[in-house]
């Protein structure tokens, strides 16, 4: 048996469709202003997932930041390794500022716009992008 041979056996019991490959499943609806907590909660140095919007929420001398947490890729979500950003789908390499230093990846990350609510907790709007460098200060 060929490689192309036990792959289509392997594959094919898998899809519903031969014809058409298996999709991802749906990701969750995404709130378009999140909440990610009182500000007291995040220590200096501190890169935190907020799940609910999907982005690693960072804690520098400056101030708060927020990264999209998708790869541009394929949606994959992105961990933090020392300073940077890796994919764990196909190996995307991001640096601090969200840049693209390797992989398949076709553009760097997105840097979200970061606020307070009326209440005093931090809210990250991912339908606002900022520059890398910008910081909130709370």
């Amino acid at each position: 048996m060929n490689r192309r041979e036990f792959l289509q056996e392997f594959t094919e019991p898998l899809l519903t469709n031969p014809a058409e490959p298996p999709s991802a499943p749906p990701l969750p609806a995404i709130q378009a202003v999140p909440t990610a907590g009182s500000p007291r909660r995040y220590a200096m140095g501190a890169r935190i997932l907020v799940e609910d919007a999907r982005a690693w929420l960072c804690r520098d001398d400056g101030g708060f930041y927020a990264v999209d947490a998708h790869c541009p890729h394929l949606g994959c979500i992105v961990r933090p390794i020392e300073a940077d950003y890796v994919c764990p789908g196909h190996q995307s390499r991001f640096n601090a500022l969200g840049e693209r230093e390797a992989g398949c990846t076709p553009r760097g990350l997105r840097f979200l716009y970061v606020d307070l609510d009326a209440q005093g907790q931090l809210i990250i709007d991912r339908q606002h992008t900022v520059d890398p460098r910008d910081r909130f200060m709370a």
